[in-house]
């Protein structure tokens, strides 16, 4: 995979630890060489980006304590960080909340797939986007006057 060249560290931010070991089994389905890193407790983001510099991030929009808005609005705030491309990663489907992410300026809104394979093709697919310029790959899902979540 030529594009992942700068993609060798991820983080995901989830509280629900079942949903972590799901990804970080389908991340390495998808390469095995990726470090996946998990962070349940959102609280402490900051010191993580700091700590493993990661190349992407997913972030779960429904978390206790600080929402993945949040949490997506602190990290573009910090001047080390606003450059990492996040990915919103939910459950959630709803129109009014896939544009407040973007809005706010995730690269991309991903919907949790209902499946371990959905999700393995969805891993794949956003590893072999190429993220030196991750606006562009925000602007493919700005369709017809609104933004859309990745398929």
């Amino acid at each position: 995979m030529d594009n992942l060249t700068t993609i060798n560290r991820i983080l995901l931010v989830d509280d629900d630890k079942d949903d972590c070991e799901l990804f970080g089994e389908a991340l390495h389905d998808c390469e095995t060489y990726l470090n996946l890193s998990c962070l349940s407790d959102n609280e402490q983001l900051l010191k993580t980006i700091e700590r493993i510099n990661p190349d992407l991030i997913f972030l779960d929009v429904n978390m206790p304590k600080r929402t993945g808005y949040e949490c997506l609005q602190e990290i573009l705030s910090h001047k080390n960080y606003a450059s990492i491309p996040v990915i919103m990663y939910s459950n959630t489907g709803r129109n009014e909340d896939i544009e407040n992410a973007y809005k706010l300026g995730a690269t991309l809104f991903l919907r949790k797939p209902s499946t371990y394979s959905g999700l393995v093709d969805s891993l794949k697919k956003i590893l072999n986007k190429e993220w030196t310029r991750p606006s562009t790959i925000t602007a493919q899902y700005f369709l017809n006057g609104r933004y859309h979540p990745f398929s």
